[in-house]
């Protein structure tokens, strides 16, 4: 026989806590072929048992025995490939899938499998409580690539915009930055914005996905601050590479914690302080617990990519895809449903 079909089904199982549920069927198929091969990949509800069932709602192109077409795939001669089908909208537990060679002169050969459908949340940001505010580039829709930005809208229900009135200080709108989608892209020499209107936060928890770009670094250059001495900042230990954390109401070295976030690639840090205890994430994995400054933040604007202290500003050449600020400490199983959309949706995490 001129070709090998081997059938991996991928069951996945997801948390049924999870609020909107959509059924997909995943199958998939590696091909080994020395001619092209066209194949056809059907399946047909069953039982537990695997034994075909006859409803399938929805799909009134199946054959007398239950299978049903799903894909149809042409694999050219000489080649070994990876091939995904997925079809949607299968109201019951269970499935099994068949795949047919159709263009071989000898007998239609097949190999079966059955999984479980897969269950997913739409879950985002806004899905949790206390949402202050939430930047996402993606959510900029009307921008060429290279616009300078005045405006980032917040995705979030109080409105709380981030701006940039002077021309010269405004980032710019990257399109295709990260896993094909778009950045705010800050160039480190007078681009930052600044939030609408300020507040105050007793436990909060921020998640921010960014990259820090370019070479060199900048004493203590931020990611976003909030007037560190009695808000919080986030931003780099002084001048060291890859190592970046931050404080809350800290007016004195060392400022804060800091952990390994490495420059050049994007990460995502999760900032969650509770009480007088700050802990510091890399995606989900702790990276520092350090003591907070006890007592509420002032009220002062949240900024992007700026500090000033000392009297002078401080700026970052950083991009931001996607930011988030909750103004409770997020549970465990909160954060692990953040780290899993920044993973999904930006590959980092």
């Amino acid at each position: 026989m001129p070709f090998e079909i081997v059938f991996t089904p991928t069951p996945v199982t997801l948390d049924s806590t999870m609020s909107e549920l959509v059924q997909e069927i995943d199958a998939a198929i590696d091909v080994s072929c020395f001619d092209q091969l066209d194949l056809v990949l059907e399946l047909a509800a069953t039982d537990a048992n695997g034994l075909l069932v006859e409803v399938l709602t929805g799909m009134s192109n199946r054959t007398s025995e239950g299978w049903i077409p799903a894909a149809t795939f042409r694999v050219p001669s000489g080649v070994s490939s990876a091939v995904l089908a997925r079809t949607v909208s299968n109201p019951l537990r269970y499935v099994r899938f068949r795949c047919t060679a159709i263009n071989q002169s000898t007998a239609s050969v097949w190999l079966e499998g059955m999984a479980r459908r897969r269950r997913y949340s739409r879950f985002t940001p806004a899905s949790l409580a206390d949402l202050r505010w939430w930047l996402k580039a993606d959510a900029i829709v009307d921008a060429e690539n290279n616009t300078p930005l005045s405006l980032w809208v917040d995705s979030g229900p109080l409105g709380n915009d981030f701006t940039q009135s002077t021309s010269t200080s405004r980032p710019l709108f990257q399109r295709g930055a990260l896993n094909g989608l778009p950045s705010v892209k800050f160039d480190g020499v007078d681009d930052f914005m600044e939030s609408r209107y300020g507040d105050e936060l007793g436990d909060f928890t921020v998640a921010v996905v960014y990259r820090r770009y370019g070479g060199g670094t900048v004493s203590y250059e931020r990611v976003i601050d909030k007037n560190y001495v009695d808000g919080f900042w986030i931003g780099r230990d002084d001048v060291t590479a890859s190592q970046w954390g931050g404080g809350v109401r800290e007016a004195s070295p060392p400022y804060g914690g800091f952990g390994t976030f490495t420059d050049g690639v994007a990460n995502l840090m999760i900032f969650r302080r509770s009480g007088t205890t700050l802990e510091i994430y890399n995606g989900r994995n702790l990276v520092k617990t350090v003591a907070a400054g006890a007592g509420t933040t002032d009220n002062a604007l949240y900024r992007l990519a700026v500090a000033f202290y000392f009297g002078l500003y401080a700026y970052s050449p950083i991009e931001i895809f996607e930011a988030a600020t909750y103004g409770a400490a997020l549970s465990s199983d909160a954060m692990g449903r953040l780290c899993e959309y920044v993973r999904e949706k930006w590959r980092v995490g």
